[in-house]
């Protein structure tokens, strides 16, 4: 076991964030209200609250961290999260399984049925490469339990900081990560139609689209662990209790904040009492902005259209999501019909139709 591995006395080390900072980064992703710069940076959702599952242990025998306090079942950690009152579950860890679906997509899955009002999203992984150096990033690096089909597996795209002019060449990527021109001379976050080139690409093994989604996850920053000495991917010179990271990590908590508001807009707003996480996916699938891509090439996005295998529907657009009309819980049985109606305007670009259970 764990225990015996790692000679330490226990398997929980306690909540406190002392290796990266990951967790802290990304809870302030989803909810942080911005009390250390009198409200001027906050996350998606700043009057969500927290309940913090801390999964990452110290390891004695080889000074490491790793996430050796993910249960073998994951029903221990997402019932716990239920019976909190969670509805919305952010994950930032998998592994890469190039697009595999394993016993833990599996159990995301089956907890996904069995918890249908909570929804759980996972971060589609940082595995994007150019192994092939055709200046193209290639597909079938997507990671579990991301490649699940019940969950909602998040891409990153680049956020939008022209002064911050790392390139992908020699900023921070991910380990083994080979990128070729034009990508090796981008810099990181200076166009947000454009995909992060480390974002993980479908499609699944059975070839289901993948990612979901997609949102910014280059140089975002977000809350600081006071526990650790690591500034991630850069250092905010402005205020202490915040850095900079990267990641899928980083895009998924900003789309689990937005999903947060899309429940409470429902239920606040729209009569909804128990919103089922299909709907909340069908949302954002149908509210998706069309990213443009980069490059001129297709394989990295550019004039392919939505949905595809490097961007899923698209970015993530909270105010399209905030005007999407839905239909929740109209069953049929075998045989049976369903009909709608629908007055589209004249001035309406497109109709969009989603259908998720």
């Amino acid at each position: 076991g764990w225990t015996t591995y790692c000679g330490a006395s226990s398997n929980d080390d306690g909540a406190e964030d002392l290796d990266s900072g990951h967790g802290t980064h990304v809870s302030g992703s989803v909810l942080g209200d911005g009390t250390n710069t009198g409200g001027a940076i906050k996350g998606a959702a700043p009057e969500a609250r927290l309940f913090m599952q801390a999964t990452e242990q110290y390891c004695d025998n080889d000074n490491e961290y790793y996430l050796s306090g993910i249960p073998s079942d994951y029903t221990t950690m997402f019932k716990q999260a239920y019976d909190n009152g969670s509805r919305v579950h952010t994950n930032s860890w998998g592994s890469d399984t190039s697009g595999a679906y394993n016993s833990g997509s599996m159990q995301a899955d089956s907890n996904s049925r069995t918890y249908q009002d909570m929804i759980i999203l996972f971060s589609a992984g940082n595995s994007g490469t150019d192994a092939s150096a055709d200046g193209e990033v290639d597909l079938d690096s997507l990671g579990s339990p991301a490649s699940g089909k019940n969950v909602l597996a998040v891409g990153a795209g680049e956020n939008n900081r022209p002064s911050l002019n790392s390139i992908w060449g020699t900023g921070p990527t991910p380990s083994g990560a080979v990128y070729s021109s034009p990508i090796s001379t981008d810099k990181l976050a200076n166009n947000s139609e454009g995909m992060a080139a480390f974002s993980s690409r479908g499609p699944a093994d059975d070839n289901r689209l993948k990612p979901d989604i997609t949102a910014p996850g280059t140089f975002i920053l977000s809350t600081k662990s006071r526990s650790t000495s690591s500034n991630g991917w850069m250092a905010y010179s402005t205020n202490s209790n915040y850095t900079y990271m990267g990641g899928t990590s980083m895009s998924c908590p900003l789309t689990a904040g937005a999903a947060a508001l899309i429940i409470q807009h429902l239920i606040d707003n729209e009569g909804h009492s128990d919103p089922n996480s299909s709907l909340v996916k069908a949302i954002f699938t149908a509210s998706a902005r069309d990213m443009a891509g980069q490059y001129g090439s297709s394989t990295n996005g550019a004039g392919e259209a939505a949905p595809n295998n490097h961007e899923g529907w698209g970015m993530v657009d909270l105010r399209s999501a905030m005007n999407t009309t839905w239909i929740d819980g109209d069953s049929v049985s075998t045989s049976d019909e369903r009909g709608w109606s629908f007055a589209v305007p004249a001035s309406s670009p497109d109709l969009r139709v989603a259908l998720s259970w």
